[in-house]
């Protein structure tokens, strides 16, 4: 489905299922023209004619968001890699949408990061696997977290003792990270995806 998508087509269908998400609700023909900067609305038109014909999308007349995604509707947003090993830089743009059934409707607080590494295995994160993540900037001991270290994004285990924080892998073949106070804790693991195919 998505091969017979033009690139600009991708990214106003990524922007529906963006503000989907995040809104509850889809956009209007205004807010894609003004995202993409185009001059006219006959051009977001021309453009959900193509998503129309590609069967990703309906349009009822008449409505001002009345646009419908098909096919399984918003899924969460897939924003990056994050290393389950050494640290590396953040994630910053969404690069699809991981369909997950059996969560709860997307809040705009939850996404998916594809793992990279292998410091999380013992906790059955592998490499290759997207781990969901909702957004939150505490978490208990113990629990599995994303944070930033010197601007850079790992996944690990959040360990609290004796007042100082560490982030510690799965694997002892890695080393724990020192949780500073210039350290940010972007969210909680929640689950784990991982595709056979």
């Amino acid at each position: 489905m998505d091969r017979e998508l033009t690139d600009r087509q991708r990214q106003v269908l990524r922007f529906i299922q963006y503000h989907l998400q995040r809104h509850q609700v889809p956009p209007t023909v205004r807010e894609i023209a003004g995202q993409f900067h185009f001059a006219s609305p006959r051009t977001v038109q021309d453009h959900l004619r193509g998503l129309i014909r590609a069967g990703v999308v309906r349009v009822r007349p008449h409505i001002a968001r009345g646009i419908e995604l098909l096919g399984g509707g918003v899924g969460i947003p897939i924003v990056g890699r994050v290393p389950a090993g050494t640290p590396s830089q953040p994630f910053d743009e969404v690069e699809g949408y991981l369909e997950w059934r059996p969560l709860s409707p997307p809040d705009g607080q939850t996404f998916a990061l594809r793992v990279k590494g292998d410091s999380m295995v013992n906790a059955g994160i592998l490499d290759g696997d997207y781990v969901l993540v909702r957004r939150q900037e505490t978490a208990e001991d113990k629990d599995i977290v994303v944070a930033l270290v010197d601007g850079e994004a790992t996944v690990k285990r959040l360990v609290k003792q004796d007042g100082t924080s560490q982030l510690v892998p799965e694997n002892p073949s890695h080393g724990a990270i020192s949780l500073r106070h210039d350290s940010q804790l972007v969210g909680k693991v929640i689950g784990v995806f991982r595709r056979y195919v």
